[in-house]
């Protein structure tokens, strides 16, 4: 029975951790087109609060699973994850968000105004949150 439950829990951490990457990844996409994907684009960030959330808030391992997304092949993915460790004054997201800043596009110019933010001491968490 413990297999069981803890096949379960294995697999909602990864269906999270899928369900925010594809978010992210539709969130960056729809910055390049019209207003009509307002809607959407708002969808995407709600759901992205929420997978955060649950992933953040449950245990070390769950916490480590949301944090390793900094690594991620997807730079929307990982502006996202090292904005909320950088609010949380976790210094290797500066690291990941100079990188991106650095790679240019409108994701690098998300970066470096989250890195303005942090520098002038006003960033805030991109999901709302608390510091652990």
């Amino acid at each position: 029975m413990q297999r069981i439950l803890l096949w379960f829990r294995t697999r909602r951490k990864y269906a999270l951790v899928e369900r925010f990457r594809k978010s992210a990844v539709q969130k960056e996409a729809l910055l390049y087109f019209t207003r009509r994907d307002v809607r959407v684009h708002a969808k995407c960030e709600k759901e992205m609060r929420k997978c955060a959330k649950a992933l953040l808030n449950r245990d070390q391992e769950w916490f480590e699973s949301f944090r390793n997304l900094m690594f991620d092949s997807e730079p929307a993915v990982r502006l996202s994850v090292a904005a909320e460790f950088l609010s949380r004054g976790d210094t290797q997201a500066k690291t990941v968000l100079e990188d991106i800043r650095d790679d240019g596009g409108l994701t690098g110019y998300t970066a470096k105004l989250v890195l303005y933010s942090d520098s002038q001491g006003s960033l805030k968490s991109p999901f709302r949150m608390k510091s652990r």
